[in-house]
């Protein structure tokens, strides 16, 4: 993979992720955090993981572009360096999972019960996602502590990619790998659910609030499908079926997929509230 076509895929997600950032201020300057998790819990979760991602994908792709151009040495004293932004990512990887599970749920418990009130459920899902987060960023932190690697340079020479670490962490990215593809296919169960009973309840009656948050959560699945869930399983299946390394060819698509994902989710719930608030607006100015 050419080092300079490597850099510009990194320098695209540092763009990336401060443009969701920005769409991130402009959607808290509209609702507070704290305004969005009294109406609903998860899609708060949800969106403070987002900007924690943003903020760790811009540091992760600075630390790259670094390595890149010379100025963060490949040599062993900056292996864990290089190791620990990377196991933050995934840890907040993790917890993003987890949010969009708890995001799903909710909807499907609105869409199956509307007319009941949501605050124990949402507690109950809560409090279930964030203890499968909990267990899963223990074990994946503490394989990384017991099996890391700093006697060695962390990239092989000649290599500029976010996926030369795999070598050095075969247990701990396995053991990620693995929960990744639970998590996923959890998201997977929930989500096809959700579109099912948005299909099926499609011409019931609903709040404004709903409604735009059924088109969010419908979004997200469709945008994570496409960016994240189609590419994670072609490389998975590519690496162990004919043991070709897709980060080798095409450089760190995965982080610049999250890039593009968060982006996307984010504009489109940005383009969704600005809606809502202009209708709101002529609605007010309708009513006598």
């Amino acid at each position: 993979m050419q080092r300079h076509v490597v850099l510009c895929e990194l320098f695209a997600v540092s763009v990336l992720s401060c443009v969701t950032l920005c769409l991130q201020v402009f959607i808290y300057r509209q609702k507070s955090p704290r305004l969005i998790w009294k109406t609903s819990p998860a899609l708060c979760l949800f969106f403070l993981s987002t900007s924690a991602m943003a903020i760790q994908d811009f540091c992760l792709a600075s630390q790259w572009i670094l390595f890149g151009w010379g100025v963060v040495e490949n040599i062993a004293e900056n292996t864990f360096f290089l190791l620990v932004v990377a196991h933050v990512g995934l840890v907040l990887r993790q917890f993003h999972n987890c949010a969009t599970i708890a995001l799903f749920a909710q909807r499907v418990y609105h869409l199956l019960l509307p007319t009941k009130r949501a605050r124990t459920f949402n507690h109950i899902v809560i409090s279930i996602v964030l203890v499968f987060f909990f267990v899963g960023a223990s074990g994946a932190t503490y394989n990384m502590a017991i099996n890391s690697i700093s006697d060695r340079p962390p990239v092989p020479e000649g290599m500029v990619t976010l996926f030369a670490l795999v070598s050095m962490l075969i247990r701990v990215f396995f053991l990620q790998l693995i929960f990744t593809v639970c998590i996923t296919i959890v998201i997977m169960i929930i989500g096809s659910y959700m579109l099912y009973l948005l299909k099926k309840y499609k011409k019931n009656k609903q709040t404004t609030l709903h409604r735009k948050e059924n088109k969010f959560a419908l979004y997200v699945f469709y945008v994570r499908f496409v960016c994240e869930t189609v590419p994670f399983f072609i490389d998975v299946m590519l690496s162990n079926t004919v043991h070709i390394d897709l980060g080798k060819y095409i450089g760190p698509f995965g982080a610049l997929g999250s890039a593009l994902d968060f982006t996307t989710k984010t504009f489109v719930y940005f383009m969704l509230a600005r809606k809502h608030k202009i209708s709101s607006v002529i609605l007010n100015k309708n009513t006598p």
